[in-house]
C-alpha cells in the first residue's frame, strides 16, 4: 500500500497515521525490529521524514503536505539532516570546487 502511495505526500502521511505505532488492532508496540511486527519507517524513507516532520516540525510538515518542499529540503532545512552535494569525479577542477 506505501508504494502506490509513495509520490503523493497526503496519501503516504495518511496511510503512515494509520499505521502508527500500535493502532492495529493486536500489534505489540514492544516488537519494532526483532521481527520486524511493528514497522517503523527509518532511514533516508519519505515516510520516516514525514514522520519526524509531523512530531517536531509540523509547519515544515504542512509545506512538504503541500509540495512546496520536498520531505528531504525540509528535513535539511530543519536541521535533521546534512545538506549534501554532487561531485564530478572526471574533474580534478570540479572536485576542488
Amino acid at each position: 500500500m506505501i508504494r502506490v502511495c509513495r509520490d503523493t505526500p497526503h496519501a503516504l502521511d495518511a496511510v503512515d497515521r494509520a499505521l502508527q505505532d500500535g493502532q492495529r488492532p493486536g500489534a505489540r508496540a514492544d516488537l519494532v525490529d526483532n521481527v520486524n511486527e511493528v514497522h517503523r519507517p527509518d532511514g533516508n524513507a519519505t515516510s520516516a521524514a514525514l514522520r519526524r516532520l509531523r512530531k517536531d516540525r509540523p509547519d515544515l510538515h504542512a509545506l512538504v503536505l503541500e509540495e512546496q518542499l520536498s520531505a528531504h529540503a525540509a528535513m535539511v532545512q530543519a536541521g535533521f539532516r546534512p545538506r549534501t552535494a554532487t561531485i564530478r569525479l572526471d574533474n580534478v577542477e570540479s572536485i576542488a570546487r
